[in-house]
């Protein structure tokens, strides 16, 4: 039970993170969004850390391995689009 809640809570911050990121994304402003994929890349780092460290006691490919995988990934995703200035202003549609 305490995996099931640990989990479902970390997919919860992440997808509330998700949507504040996109929310800051759409306002238009520089940077807005930054706060919140540094702190979805420290739950990405955290989840990493946890089940990498879990899949080499267990050997387990799933589910320590799989997350671990997806989670590194993610995480270097989150450090590109930090160091690359983050996602590009969105469009202004024309006639609006």
């Amino acid at each position: 039970m305490p995996s099931l809640v640990a989990g479902g809570g970390s997919g919860a911050l992440l997808l509330l993170l998700g949507v504040l990121s996109l929310k800051a994304w759409k306002s238009g402003r520089a940077g807005a969004s930054a706060p919140y994929t540094v702190a979805s890349a420290a739950v990405a780092a955290l989840l990493t850390f946890v089940m990498g460290k879990k899949f080499l006691l267990t050997r387990a490919l799933f589910p320590p391995g799989a997350i671990a995988a997806l989670s590194a990934a993610m995480l270097a995703f989150y450090a590109y689009n930090l160091l690359a200035g983050g996602n590009p202003k969105p469009a202004v549609a024309k006639g609006a």
